[in-house]
């Protein structure tokens, strides 16, 4: 028996003891995660043998870097020398001089960053910034315009700074280099706080460094601070010389209340949320460019050098679709396998967690407070003067299918009192719309309803006939191919691929009708016609022409269906043939299907959710939905796609 190991000793004395326990003469052997265990040992594991099958732990990275590592001394003179050496080399520099443009041929818009080399001849990472490149992002110009402008009236608006804020791992920080970095570019007398007791303060005499007491910045300074774990609030210098007018104070930080509320009050801060990143901000983090090399040889020599951060742009782009546009996890999980089986499984306990624990916050459910795993935060509103307001949302259908399926393991009261709840929360609405959506075609496609009664609707407009849209339940058979249309027995339901039809939920196909069904939550919708023209050209002719084709709103309160009828009432759904000669009419509709209502008509103790999740299960069995990395229909190695590469799930 080895003796016990003091917590407190020193941790290579612990890793030397493991070590001796552990591999005290066989070789340590790293399983392959494509491998059973049964292929590691011919038989069975031997006897009298101890196998220890050990997961390495990951160290996640911190939420938000420290500004220097805590466990290092503090070197003060280097980091002096470092802001000395940025001031001589950046000083009234024109900006577009230090940066570097960059386009991707597969983009349609260019980017300027600076390059890990850049960063690295600028001593950035001295004064505390930890990433390997900085991406000018077009938020960071927007918001550098908007901050400029309300540093200018300070004094006429008695206003002491600004609060930037957003979404975990959307590059705050990197912001705040940015404007440091422009800021020093313009000449603009500008301090930065390196820790919660020292600032350096640049101007036109040079750079010094203050402890956060003392010192006076000039008016018209530019005071910068990026929160995280030591560093929660603006210094006192900072907060004393804002009051005055002297400073504009722009803090940088995670969407914690306690880093800036009670300064923003008393200094009377405008509080800025900036948008998450847009998929060709991604694409860009990850592209690797190719550079031609040309000289006296004949031909063209291409060597590959990566421009950003080496990542594959099909990865991000599946990470993004599945987990959302935080760019630190997107990072991380395309990096790192262990970290995305992390990730998956806190998440499962996450939103475990918020399906759980929302009975006890059903008045102030706050999207802040749900983890930033599965709610992400955005502005309200993207206009510049609009962004001190911000909601969350559940982004991604894979995240949304999560919740979905943690609702369906639930009694039908609590799946209903769930969904009334995020129907009326502001910052879940998508969530609402997406459970809705999902709940009309478990509805459509479920036999159990009273009567075998279908969902009437009322025209937009009085010239069109009345319309009842059909129940249709059971399974059938997968196919691709639309010539076998004509052969099912209608009524019939099809599941489209959201991705191929915009517009589209669910299609009804009778003897005699086409109807396309829009699931909605709000009075207001638009209807993308690229839906309707991919559907109207993949359909053959023979089965088209024989139906009427309707279009029909389904939402789930009696007003929001007046408000969809009074907007489409002037508004024909027109398509155009082959020929482009003659126009074909969508009549519209709309309906009204209450899930609570629905439930109470049923006397349903299961609620259609959960049978819709069985139903995916089931589906999911047959193979017939085999889930892709982004949680839709993607993978089709048994079918061959022939028909406009749409995807079907037939329910006659």
């Amino acid at each position: 028996m080895h003796p016990p190991i003091d917590p407190a000793s020193n941790r290579d004395e612990i890793s030397t003891a493991i070590k001796a326990i552990v591999f005290p003469s066989t070789a340590v052997q790293e399983l392959s995660p494509t491998k059973e265990l049964s292929q590691y040992w011919k038989n069975n594991p031997d006897r009298g043998q101890l196998h220890l099958i050990v997961q390495v732990p990951l160290v996640e990275r911190p939420e938000k870097r420290r500004k220097l590592d805590d466990n290092q001394e503090y070197k003060i003179k280097e980091v002096l020398e470092a802001a000395q050496y940025l001031y001589k080399t950046i000083w009234k520099t024109p900006f577009d001089q230090i940066v570097e443009p960059f386009h991707a041929p597969e983009l349609e818009k260019s980017f300027n960053y600076l390059s890990t080399e850049s960063l690295s001849n600028l001593g950035l990472s001295t004064l505390g910034y930890g990433e390997r490149v900085l991406l000018i992002r077009k938020e960071y110009d927007i918001a550098f315009d908007m901050i400029e402008e309300a540093s200018l009236k300070r004094r006429e608006i008695s206003s002491g700074g600004i609060i930037v804020s957003g979404h975990p791992g959307i590059g705050k920080t990197c912001f705040l280099f940015y404007l440091l970095l422009r800021s020093l570019c313009s000449g603009r007398p500008t301090a930065l706080q390196v820790r919660s007791t020292y600032y350096l303060l640049f101007e036109d005499t040079g750079v010094k460094l203050y402890n956060h007491k003392s010192g006076s910045p000039p008016d018209g300074t530019w005071a910068l601070v990026d929160s995280n774990e030591e560093v929660t609030i603006p210094c006192k210098t900072f907060l004393r010389s804002c009051q005055t007018g002297t400073t504009y104070v722009v803090q940088t930080t995670s969407p914690k209340v306690d880093r800036w509320k009670s300064w923003r009050k008393h200094r009377n801060a405008d509080l800025y949320f900036m948008d998450y990143f847009s998929w060709d901000e991604i694409h860009a983090l990850g592209f690797v460019q190719f550079f031609g090399l040309q000289g006296v040889f004949s031909f063209q020599l291409r060597i590959a050098r990566s421009t950003m951060l080496n990542l594959s742009v099909e990865d991000l782009k599946n990470h993004y679709e599945k987990w959302g546009p935080s760019a630190r996890t997107l990072i991380n999980v395309t990096r790192n396998s262990r970290y995305l089986v992390t990730h998956e499984s806190l998440l499962q306990g996450i939103v475990s967690e918020f399906v759980k624990d929302f009975d006890g916050h059903t008045k102030d459910l706050d999207a802040m407070r749900v983890c930033h795993r599965l709610v992400t935060i955005r502005p309200k509103f993207l206009d510049p003067e609009k962004r001190g307001a911000s909601i969350g949302e559940i982004p991604t259908e894979y995240l949304n299918n999560l919740v979905l399926d943690a609702i369906g393991g639930r009694t039908a009261e609590k799946q209903l009192e769930f969904f009334n709840l995020i129907n009326n929360h502001a910052s879940f609405k998508g969530s609402a719309g997406f459970m809705f959506e999902m709940f009309v075609f478990a509805w459509l496609s479920s036999q159990e309803h009273p009567n075998g009664e279908g969902l009437d609707c009322t025209p937009v407009d009085s010239d069109s006939p009345s319309l009842t849209i059909p129940v249709c339940g059971g399974w059938s058979p997968f196919t691709s191919n639309p010539e076998d249309l004509g052969d099912h027995e209608t009524p019939f339901c099809l599941k489209p691929d959201a991705k191929t039809f915009p517009t589209i939920d669910v299609i009804i196909c009778t003897n005699d009708h086409l109807i396309t069904v829009q699931a909605t939550i709000s009075g207001t919708h638009s209807a993308n016609p690229e839906g309707f023209n991919l559907l109207f050209n993949g359909l053959p002719a023979k089965f088209r022409n024989n139906r009427t084709w309707c279009h029909v709103f389904v939402t789930d309160k009696e007003e929001s269906a007046q408000m969809l009828q009074h907007h489409w009432a002037r508004k024909p759904i027109t398509l155009s043939d082959e020929d482009g000669e003659k126009n074909i009419v969508i009549r519209v509709y709309s309906c009204v299907l209450n899930p609570v209502r629905s439930h109470e008509a049923q006397d349903d103790e299961q609620g259609l959710w959960r049978k819709l999740k069985q139903m995916r299960r089931e589906l999911m069995r047959r193979e017939l939905i085999p889930m892709g990395p982004t949680g839709t229909f993607q993978r089709w190695t048994k079918i061959e796609l022939t028909f406009m590469e749409m995807s079907f799930l037939y329910l006659p």
